[in-house]
């Protein structure tokens, strides 16, 4: 703290640069100096201080180092100019040189942030790894991460350890998000520079280069702006479209039994006519997914569907595309099906028939990201 507020003002005129507490610069300036007669000057404490330290000495395995910090500002606080007259000469026979040892600089992190567009059904959001082997050869993650990591000159390693990526929640691996994308953001720890526009541009081409993955726009954002990504991940609602397939005949379905089974007038209408209240049209219970207990705890989580529509799809009369809205933290696959019981009441409790999915799309993500500046 001596040296700092003594030289700091020299060094902010030499590097044009404001003196400010750690608080508030995001860069950190830490000097680590060597004084090679600390200890000699910390023996003259014993004389100021006796009985602190022999008590200290008596209780080696409580105090396993004879000068902390504590130690040293408790002699100073009952010190006296007359006890340390009493040390003699001692004090003129300490050394006042120092020297230095380390410089080291460091930032505080920064961030950037945009929506990822995902366009393969076998690509996971950030690596997957199982027992030690990778389940699948890339991620989302790694294909943002590349371009970044590149500007920055960082390795394999520096990106595990100075990149964090940051997103409103994750889709499964066989889930395409299309639309406008998944919200994200990306962190950047002790970075050199700050990466211009025209390299955030760069870097959206370079991903988009993948043909998995697309990020339009990448822009700079503050610590405070995640904030409302989390908020987001817990309270956004999210829409779906969904390729369902019937596998029974429907409660209603005036046919024999073994007649082949198609979606009817009457099935589209008891989804699209479906409603609770005019602000939900369905809320519904689901345990914790088979899938998914190894790694969540079992719990029973009510959900909203939102909004919910169906049309048939032609040429294909045992399928029909489902488009749906529903509250954050819903499990869509789960929801249609049914699984056993677990997810009440589902889609097939709606048509009072199997129904299973075939396929699933996120088309939007309902967040205002990235956050706009007043």
């Amino acid at each position: 703290e001596a040296w700092k507020w003594s030289f700091g003002t020299h060094l902010s005129r030499h590097i044009h640069k404001t003196l400010d507490s750690g608080a508030i610069s995001p860069l950190l300036v830490t000097l680590n100096i060597d004084y090679d007669d600390d200890i000699q000057e910390l023996e003259i404490l014993k004389k100021v201080s006796p009985q602190l330290f022999e008590e200290r000495s008596r209780q080696r395995r409580r105090f396993a180092t004879e000068f902390t910090r504590r130690s040293v500002e408790q002699a100073l606080e009952t010190a006296t100019l007359s006890s340390f007259r009493a040390a003699g000469d001692a004090l003129s026979r300490v050394s006042s040189n120092a020297h230095c040892v380390s410089v080291i600089c460091t930032h505080a992190p920064i961030y950037v942030c945009g929506r990822y567009v995902k366009l393969s059904r076998n690509l996971p959001q950030s690596p997957w790894v199982l027992d030690g082997k990778r389940v699948l050869p890339s991620s989302v993650q790694e294909i943002i991460f590349g371009p970044i990591a590149k500007f920055y000159n960082f390795s394999d390693v520096d990106c595990e350890g100075r990149l964090k990526f940051i997103a409103a929640g994750r889709e499964d691996v066989d889930v395409r998000c299309l639309g406008d994308g998944r919200p994200f953001a990306i962190e950047i720890t002790d970075p050199k520079r700050e990466l211009t526009s025209e390299e955030l541009n760069e870097a959206c081409d370079m991903i988009s280069t993948s043909e998995e993955v697309v990020v339009k726009k990448l822009v700079p954002i503050n610590r405070e702006d995640l904030a409302l990504l989390k908020k987001g991940e817990e309270t956004k609602s999210k829409t779906y479209e969904a390729l369902c397939i019937k596998l029974t005949h429907s409660k209603h379905d005036d046919c024999p039994p073994d007649s082949p089974i198609t979606v009817t007038p009457t099935d589209l209408q008891l989804i699209n006519d479906y409603k609770e209240s005019d602000d939900v049209t369905m809320t519904i219970s689901q345990k914790t997914p088979l899938r998914v207990l190894h790694r969540r705890p079992l719990l029973v989580r009510k959900r909203e569907i939102l909004e919910m529509s169906a049309v048939p799809v032609p040429e294909h009369p045992q399928l029909f595309r489902l488009f749906v809205r529903t509250s954050a933290g819903t499990y869509v696959k789960e929801w249609v099906h049914g699984e056993l019981g677990r997810s009440t009441p589902s889609l097939g409790d709606v048509m009072g028939s199997r129904v299973d999915l075939l396929a699933l799309d996120v088309t939007a993500v309902h967040l205002q990201w990235p956050p706009v500046k007043e």
